[in-house]
């Protein structure tokens, strides 16, 4: 968990780096802490274009994207259009996440709000104070009134009344959260940052344990060969490295994010006359 000080210094940055990708007709659409690298100054840079949308010719995307937890509820809605207030919201998860330690919504509820709120208004006024309220964030005592106050702004479920929804970056920094700090002395990189990365050592955790587990466990020393009574059913396929990873692929282009992608020739088949295959799905 962050403190206030550290949330505001690497809100502000991410705020403004939204900003232009917004002023440049861009949505980001997948705005998470594993999209936001720590460089060595200590300052942040916004990655992973994989599923932004070009919005030069149009004023709003129709498509399914984003990680879950991080979507704005307007992306579930039936027949939905979503803009730049849904990377306003995306950041608002990641603020809470922040200085509280996790995610406000499950979102199988930011769901059924979407699925509510476009038939009867006033039960989805209902279902959001039942089941989408921020208790763990309004009963901290560790956060001020203001933060409370701003990351309940940005986590509007009406996209209409969402802060940022009128006056885009400008209206958001007006907030009393940003008062102290200088937001153009950030934009210049003049401040010093709370905290710099040891960049000596590895300091990243690659995750290959989890997709080790994610394919059937992690033991290294598992046999490697196939019997080939087993082999048979996959003939007629071919290897396939992609692994798809839900509605965060479906783009407007139907792009997937391919991991450790290679060239046919360098990958490893199983030693069979045919060619071992797997479908991932």
């Amino acid at each position: 968990v962050l403190s206030e000080n550290q949330a505001r210094f690497y809100m502000a940055q991410l705020l403004l780096a939204l900003s232009y990708l917004h002023s440049k007709r861009i949505l980001h659409r997948d705005v998470k802490p594993d999209n936001i690298l720590l460089v060595p100054d200590g300052y942040i840079k916004l990655t992973d274009m994989g599923i932004s949308a070009d919005m030069k010719d149009k004023d709003y995307c129709t498509s399914l994207s984003g990680t879950h937890g991080y979507m704005a509820p307007e992306l579930y809605a039936s027949g939905h259009r979503h803009g730049t207030p849904s990377d306003w919201f995306s950041s608002g998860i990641v603020l809470h996440e922040f200085v509280v330690g996790s995610r406000p919504f499950d979102h199988h509820r930011l769901q059924k709000w979407a699925q509510i709120s476009s038939a009867n208004s006033q039960d989805a006024k209902a279902y959001a104070t039942e089941k989408l309220g921020l208790a763990t964030l309004q009963t901290s005592k560790c956060n001020s009134a203001s933060c409370k106050d701003f990351i309940s702004a940005l986590l509007t479920l009406d996209h209409r009344d969402r802060l940022g929804s009128a006056g885009e970056l400008s209206e958001i920094l007006e907030h009393s959260f940003f008062d102290g700090l200088d937001v153009q002395a950030v934009e210049r990189r003049a401040l010093k940052a709370p905290f710099l990365p040891n960049t000596s050592k590895a300091n990243v955790d690659t995750g290959i344990d989890d997709i080790e587990e994610a394919f059937g466990g992690n033991n290294r020393n598992a046999a490697k060969t196939i019997p080939t009574k087993d082999q048979i059913k996959f003939e007629g396929y071919e290897l396939n490295n992609r692994i798809d990873s839900g509605p965060q692929n479906h783009g407007d282009d139907n792009e997937s994010l391919i991991l450790n992608k290679k060239p046919a020739a360098d990958i490893p088949t199983i030693p069979t006359t045919d060619t071992a295959t797997a479908s991932q799905s």
